[in-house]
């Protein structure tokens, strides 16, 4: 199996979805992108990717044209459907929608470093994807796992770290996981593009895809991308690397 499939079958757990259900508002960097194009928004059509139990369809769904949203967990995506029965919500692949035409969303987001729980392969399968739905010009933001962040694949007790409460409890969880970051950090890669990585996700369930911003905008550039923009998880556009930042946000255009 491959560690998305691995992934993609976390996101099916009940206790997952549980979580989900009570995500919340949209994050600081969301709003910076997306309040700007307010009045893009409302004359467009937006596919929202990996959208969970609908955190950003609550966000989205009122402020654009006409909204989309899927994901690949059969389980959110029923929890969505209920929640917003209003919204157009179905269950899709992002490697693979072929559902959709060519050229007919003027937006594409894919939020929470979704994007990051499937391998490299896949990563270049939904760049190639998005790109073909756009509209040329049209926008494609996502957020993604920073592979410069500090603290990148360490346990809350390998230094550096901070002492305190969060860092005790968080030490209690991984004690807790440990059955599951021992057999997932022997899975763990390293290579000169990008990272796969065992972090504290779901009990350290998973291993997440991390990339540097400069590698980052490079594959968006080849996969025929434009006017990349890079925000930190505070909603601060950066120029460079934010170790400080364990997820980065993108904004860019198909060219």
């Amino acid at each position: 199996m491959a560690p998305s499939d691995d992934n993609q079958q976390i996101y099916e757990d009940a206790g997952v979805i549980d979580v989900y259900r009570e995500a919340g508002r949209p994050q600081q960097a969301e709003l910076n992108m997306f309040e700007p194009i307010s009045e893009e928004l409302r004359a467009g059509r937006l596919l929202d990717i990996g959208i969970g139990a609908g955190r950003t369809t609550a966000y989205l769904a009122p402020k654009v044209g006409h909204y989309v949203g899927f994901d690949y967990s059969h389980g959110l995506v029923a929890a969505a459907q209920k929640l917003y029965p209003e919204a157009e919500i179905l269950w899709c692949d992002a490697r693979d929608m072929s559902v959709f035409e060519d050229a007919s969303f003027d937006f594409v987001n894919f939020s929470f470093n979704g994007l990051d729980s499937l391998d490299h392969e896949g990563r270049l399968q939904v760049l190639a994807e998005v790109r073909r739905v756009l509209k040329p010009g049209g926008h494609w933001m996502f957020s993604s796992h920073n592979r410069d962040y500090y603290r990148r694949g360490l346990l809350p007790w390998q230094p550096p770290f901070k002492p305190g409460r969060v860092m005790l409890k968080k030490s209690a969880e991984a004690i807790a996981a440990r059955k599951s970051w021992r057999k997932l950090r022997k899975e763990q890669v390293e290579t000169p593009v990008y990272a796969l990585v065992n972090d504290e996700a779901h009990n350290y369930s998973l291993l997440h895809y991390y990339v540097t911003p400069e590698t980052q905008t490079r594959q968006l550039e080849d996969a025929g991308f434009t006017d990349v923009r890079v925000y930190d998880q505070w909603g601060t556009e950066i120029d460079g690397k934010s170790p400080k930042s364990i997820w980065l946000y993108y904004d860019c255009r198909r060219a």
